[in-house]
């Protein structure tokens, strides 16, 4: 019993002080890059009507090309913002897709695109879209100027 005792408590010790999971791993979320933009979209979904699907924000992006990104932004019309005495940039427009017998199905993003080159792609619940269907999407991004 003393036996089974001592091997219990070394499995239970070893396992506490030796870490063997990758939960334990930490990666640092890349927030301390100032050059990364701050983002949000609005996602409008209407059928062939006009009446509303759905509506929802993603929250999931993936950033595909950072400088690639910036680029296309600077082909965009922007706005002048300080806050906490840093001045910002602020861009707003809106995509719209429109959905044809030859293009219609499951639909899991909406990428921004530069010279052919998907720069930012957003992530979320497939939505199948039908003949007719549209997606307004609606975005604001804001960096550092």
């Amino acid at each position: 019993m003393k036996a089974l005792t001592i091997i219990f408590s070394v499995l239970l010790l070893g396992t506490v002080f030796i870490g063997t999971s990758y939960g334990q791993i930490l990666i640092p979320y890349p927030t301390s890059d100032p050059s990364i933009p701050e983002i949000s979209m609005q996602v409008v979904v209407r059928n062939s009507d006009g009446q509303l699907i759905a509506y929802f924000e993603p929250t999931l992006w993936y950033i595909d090309n950072l400088p690639g990104l910036h680029k296309f932004l600077d082909t965009k019309e922007k706005s002048l913002l300080e806050k906490g005495g840093k001045q910002l940039e602020q861009f707003q427009f809106e995509q719209i897709y429109y959905f044809h017998k030859n293009n219609s199905g499951q639909i899991t993003t909406e990428p921004l695109y530069f010279n052919n080159h998907e720069v930012l792609s957003p992530r979320h619940d497939g939505i199948v879209m039908k003949p007719g269907d549209t997606i307004t999407v609606y975005w604001k991004i804001i960096r550092v100027a």
